[in-house]
């Protein structure tokens, strides 16, 4: 029998550890979008993280509506600019994704005012085109807080397997 408790007592702990694992997200899945309304269409780009932090990586993801009919409007490709303090730190054409999202990953490496400006092409037609400032704030000078959640769940992954444990004897 007690071959039995150790195997169940450790697939206890690593069930409540694995809680506090970082998982890839989508933008518009889980963080937040800008939008704004030019014409007859509606520029929604997606990020993800909300809070942005200077060394983060953050997802960009594009869509572009029709205002009228709430449907996607269709587009080739999208040209994106991003700049830091007025200053252009990068710029690149992103083709439109044949399945899922089209998506953008950029690594923010310092804090301070940025702008992201999308402009959505059909071909070599403009179609709509905006600009979206977001602030970046200073990394936290204390980073261990995702350590402290993944021991915190590991202990309470220890501890919720002991009393499984304990409750079959």
């Amino acid at each position: 029998m007690r071959y039995v408790r150790i195997p169940l007592f450790f697939l206890v702990a690593v069930a409540f550890s694995g809680a506090a694992l970082p998982l890839p997200v989508v933008a518009h899945s889980s963080g937040a979008s800008f939008e704004q309304v030019v014409g007859d269409y509606r520029i929604d780009v997606g990020y993800d993280p909300i809070a942005i932090v200077e060394g983060d990586r953050v997802v960009f993801d594009f869509e572009l509506w029709d205002t009228k009919t709430e449907e996607p409007v269709p587009y080739s490709r999208i040209w994106t600019r991003i700049e830091h303090e007025g200053k252009t730190v990068f710029a690149t054409g992103v083709g439109k994704a044949s399945l899922g999202a089209t998506s953008l990953l950029f690594h923010v490496l310092r804090s301070g005012e940025w702008v992201v400006h999308v402009r959505y092409e059909s071909e070599y037609e403009v179609i709509a085109e905006a600009s979206f400032p977001f602030t970046v704030a200073r990394e936290s000078s204390w980073p261990y807080g995702a350590v402290i959640v993944g021991a915190a769940s590991f202990i309470a992954g220890i501890i919720g397997a002991f009393l499984v444990v304990r409750r079959r004897k």
